[in-house]
């Protein structure tokens, strides 16, 4: 990457960093959901075992709960970004990483 020398050049490169920020961000979510879903499994499994005398049920659905907020947060921000505009080229992918769904305009 060259150095900026201009104010137009500056700007487009804290642009690209910060959409690899971005992008790191939102698959660190979709990682940490699938975790905790993960853990959410195994203190149902545990809960289930002792028939929830030792460990609560609602330990392992809160798991669930937000490991599954955290895993669509990638799709919703890139849902939302695209169909505010935000998306460049591809406005009307819902999301590139993850190539959920194409949604095509023709008028």
């Amino acid at each position: 990457m060259e150095p900026a020398t201009d104010f137009a050049s500056w700007s487009g490169q804290l642009m690209a960093q910060g959409q690899s920020v971005i992008n790191f961000f939102m698959f660190a979510c979709f990682m940490a959901g699938i975790i905790l879903i993960g853990l959410g499994i195994f203190k149902l499994k545990a809960a289930a075992d002792t028939q929830g005398q030792q460990v609560k049920y609602g330990d392992g659905l809160w798991r669930l709960g937000i490991g599954a907020a955290l895993i669509g947060l990638p799709v919703i921000v890139a849902i939302t970004t695209g169909s505010m505009g935000f998306g460049g080229e591809n406005a009307n992918t819902a999301s590139n990483n993850l190539s959920v769904t194409t949604w095509t305009t023709e008028r």
